[in-house]
């Protein structure tokens, strides 16, 4: 089950194209094949571009998933009928895959403000009772990371899920993963704020919610503009593109906090 999946290319970088993500990841983390996941959208890949070490960062990773629309959107312009995985559901279901195993090495939350590793920690024992989470904040002084880095060195977590922003996170878990050889390594997003004024979702809800959420207009439209200088699109259907309408919803992966997303 847990074969290389099959790459496909997108402007360069490659998309590996699998029916079930989750039970393939499932299967790396049961038998400790370190992994480094990413999460593919449109904005990283026009960002890999014009960054030659995040898109070394992409091609050597294990696996890449098609997180964003215009990433889909550009698969089925070349007849490949993939389905979207969100980054989001896809830690939340090896979180409790984590939780079930029998193996005592935590799982690592590394990144976002101060505070935030730890709330959304909080959130996740509640749900996977049992599950041991060691967390970081992102904010640390060369001294202190160095100090982090020993502590993922002596405690081997299976799982760990970086929030240091793209192409930051990328880089760091293709610089650091031999500290941990045998863990899943994935950027995500991770904040865990209540905005002002606005109720603080259940997690089931903030989980589908992200599940459904579109893929901003500006990175579809950068795509789209892509596959135009490519004469892959009409040119009429970047002003489409750009013209979606903005919804106030509250995907975050670990924790909530309200963003504008374009839908």
């Amino acid at each position: 089950m847990s074969e290389a999946p099959k790459p496909f290319s997108v402007m360069g970088l490659p998309v590996h194209l699998l029916d079930d993500y989750t039970n393939w990841l499932r299967s790396r983390l049961q038998k400790q094949k370190g992994t480094h996941v990413v999460t593919l959208n449109a904005e990283m890949v026009m960002q890999a571009k014009h960054d030659k070490a995040l898109g070394e960062a992409i091609q050597q990773a294990e696996l890449v998933v098609p997180d964003g629309s215009g990433v889909i959107f550009y698969l089925r312009l070349r007849n490949q009928q993939q389905q979207r995985c969100t980054g989001i559901g896809l830690a939340a279901s090896l979180l409790e895959t984590a939780g079930q195993l029998e193996a005592s090495s935590p799982v690592c939350f590394y990144g976002g403000a101060p505070g935030m590793a730890k709330a959304a920690a909080k959130v996740w024992r509640q749900r996977v009772p049992g599950i041991a989470i060691t967390t970081e904040h992102g904010y640390l002084s060369p001294k202190a990371e160095q100090e982090f880095r020993q502590t993922l060195a002596e405690q081997q977590p299976q799982l760990i899920l970086v929030s240091l922003g793209v192409p930051r996170q990328e880089l760091w878990i293709r610089e650091n993963r031999w500290l941990c050889p045998q863990a899943i390594w994935m950027g995500v997003s991770l904040v865990a704020k209540e905005s002002p004024g606005m109720a603080l979702p259940s997690l089931s809800r903030a989980l589908a919610l992200a599940t459904h959420a579109g893929f901003t207009s500006v990175c579809l439209a950068s795509l789209a503009s892509a596959l135009i200088i490519q004469n892959l699109l009409p040119i009429s259907l970047l002003g489409r593109a750009a013209g979606s309408p903005v919804h106030s919803i509250s995907p975050p992966l670990l924790g909530m906090d309200s963003i504008n997303w374009r839908v």
